[in-house]
């Protein structure tokens, strides 16, 4: 199925169309996954899998009803990651192939450490349906991981915490391992911003 334009892209918006998730970039188009956030794209590719169960269950037309709004970072034309508000409808699903509608804008509310969000709207009752994106269990760190953390967080060294907290450097480094670890991140830095996405510090 084709591609439908809307209106030429302004600089107000990052994407105007998508049609089976290729994005549309003047005469470009680029796959939608190449300008998702890494970070974020894990939690869209989990939204789509719950989004697709539930919708798998509907009748065709009953899908074409139903409007997906996700928040999460898109990287734009200039090269920089902003949040992003991304509509997703289908106006018509067959036995085989599909046609969706997309609109990709810049949002109004802009930060590094917001998380991704996602709900579902029927477009004809309005009702809101949420979709749960956060995995199931949370990383449980320890209070002495979680003060670590947060010394971390407040820029000191390995050297420093160890003082501050009066263990020795090969356990402040311990500590910052298991956190990373458990994160399943591969730098503090990374570890970092995982943990204020899960609202742990």
């Amino acid at each position: 199925m084709g591609i439908i334009t809307l209106s030429p892209i302004s600089s107000h918006f990052l994407v105007m169309m998508i049609s089976l998730n290729k994005v549309v970039i003047g005469s470009r188009i680029t796959p939608l996954t190449y300008r998702i956030h890494p970070d974020d794209l894990m939690l869209k590719n989990q939204i789509d899998a719950k989004i697709a169960s539930f919708l798998s269950v509907l009748p065709k037309e009953e899908q074409t009803k139903y409007k997906c709004i996700y928040e999460y970072r898109g990287l734009a034309a200039d090269g920089i990651y902003r949040r992003v508000i991304h509509q997703r409808q289908f106006l018509e699903v067959t036995e085989d192939n599909c046609l969706i509608l997309g609109i990709i804008e810049v949002a109004p509310e802009q930060g590094d450490n917001l998380p991704v969000r996602v709900h579902m709207k029927h477009c004809v009752t309005g009702e809101i349906i949420p979709i749960s994106i956060e995995n199931e269990t949370i990383p449980q760190l320890t209070p002495r991981e979680k003060e670590v953390l947060i010394l971390t967080c407040k820029g000191l060294s390995s050297k420093e915490i160890a003082q501050k907290l009066f263990i020795s450097i090969y356990t402040a480094n311990r500590h910052r391992q298991n956190i990373r670890e458990k994160l399943h991140a591969g730098s503090m830095i990374e570890a970092l911003n995982i943990a204020r996405r899960k609202g742990i510090i």
